[in-house]
């Protein structure tokens, strides 16, 4: 790629193993190329999704080159893939479709009967899960069938990407579990005071707001059940480990606590009657991160990368909308907008690199967003302690 476009180490021509010298077709997996014959590897690839267990074949070898190359990238193996993803991606949407159609019809007669809230949460987190596999198979079956090389180009780019994230799983994502252990640390603390005196100690009581407005940041380090705390602690690893990996990992506190603050704000404002905790705003900030990145980096990342984070975005609209009595969704879409607006300053220049160069800027902010999250989670759990 044109360097003057930006690079990323995923784009890099040595990011895959080396093939033997003098080798071969054959499949590369578990550190070691397997030798055989084309047509014997056409077979692989062909009955590869029928089995029960991995491995998949990803990565092949092929006479005269110098790096295993995924199997998408190699023209004798064209219709052997697409034949392998046909099979891939029809038997997803025939499974996901029925359990879509199921709890995306019990959400929406809860939503017309008037089912309680917490009732519905439940039906639209079963629902997501389905729609969002069988969205995502029906679009790439769609793009297989009309655009067959334009797929091929796609797979190849998310199989690199994949292969750098795996290679990057050495380094863990210390930042993210941090805070996320913070979060459940207080938790904790709030189960042992009792939940209902922690959110009256140092929840975003809106009465209170204008005498304590410390309770902005204060009601985004509690939560109000386990499950609330096991959903965000779950979307908490997995954006902040992104962020971590394709930006960097000192803009997670920083991104955060300014997500945090905006949409406490815009509950407060837009939601003047109804007390709020929990770190979702702050959550949405990292989401909207990463839709601006993927947006203004597209020409680094692979195209599935945006489409995630797009489809992220509106399956947290769905599940405001079926559960909109106990989703704060105004501090959802505050968090979404200020960490979008931050992505989009960030991320001004038309191209550049991936991940970010840690400069002294970046290091000072990392250093200022850790140091206000930890006296933030400091005075919280004094807050919550005290009587």
């Amino acid at each position: 790629m044109d360097g003057s476009r930006g690079t990323a180490p995923w784009l890099a021509p040595d990011l895959l193993p080396e093939a033997e010298p003098g080798g071969g077709w054959g499949w590369w997996t578990g550190g070691r190329t397997w030798p055989m014959d084309l047509d014997l590897l056409r077979d692989e690839l062909r009955q590869d999704p029928l089995r029960t267990k991995p491995p998949q074949v990803v990565l092949v070898t092929a006479p005269g080159a110098a790096r295993a190359l995924p199997a998408a990238e190699v023209p004798e193996l064209r219709e052997a893939v697409l034949g392998k993803f046909e099979t891939i991606l029809g038997g997803k949407v025939r499974r996901s479709a029925p359990l879509a159609a199921l709890f995306g019809g019990l959400a929406v007669l809860g939503l017309l009967l008037g089912a309680p809230p917490g009732l519905l949460l439940l039906v639209a987190i079963l629902f997501l899960d389905p729609a969002s596999r069988l969205s995502e198979a029906w679009l790439d079956l769609r793009r297989l069938r009309r655009r067959p090389e334009a797929f091929l180009q796609q797979l190849g780019r998310e199989i690199r990407f994949g292969w750098w994230l795996q290679g990057q799983a050495r380094r863990k994502p210390w930042t993210t579990w941090i805070l996320a252990g913070s979060w459940a640390a207080i938790y904790l603390l709030q189960v042992a005071t009792g939940l209902d005196a922690s959110v009256g100690a140092a929840g975003l009581v809106k009465a209170k707001v204008a005498a304590e407005p410390w309770r902005l940041l204060t009601g985004t380090m509690l939560h109000g059940s386990w499950l609330h705390i096991a959903m965000n602690a779950f979307a908490a690893v997995l954006l902040g480990t992104l962020i971590e990996r394709v930006a960097h990992r000192h803009l997670l506190a920083p991104v955060w606590l300014l997500g945090a603050l905006g949409g406490s704000l815009a509950s407060w404002w837009l939601l003047p009657n109804g007390d709020s905790v929990g770190a979702s705003g702050g959550l949405m900030a990292w989401l909207g991160f990463l839709v601006v990145l993927a947006w203004r980096r597209r020409e680094l990342l692979p195209p599935d990368f945006f489409q995630g984070m797009a489809r992220a975005v509106l399956a947290m609209a769905l599940l405001g909308l079926f559960a909109w009595g106990i989703v704060d969704n105004a501090g959802h879409g505050g968090g979404l907008l200020v960490g979008a607006l931050a992505a989009a300053l960030i991320f001004r220049a038309p191209s550049g690199d991936l991940p970010l160069e840690a400069g002294w800027g970046l290091r000072i902010s990392g250093l200022l967003g850790a140091a206000a999250f930890l006296a933030l989670a400091v005075f919280t759990a004094a807050k919550v302690l005290s009587p």
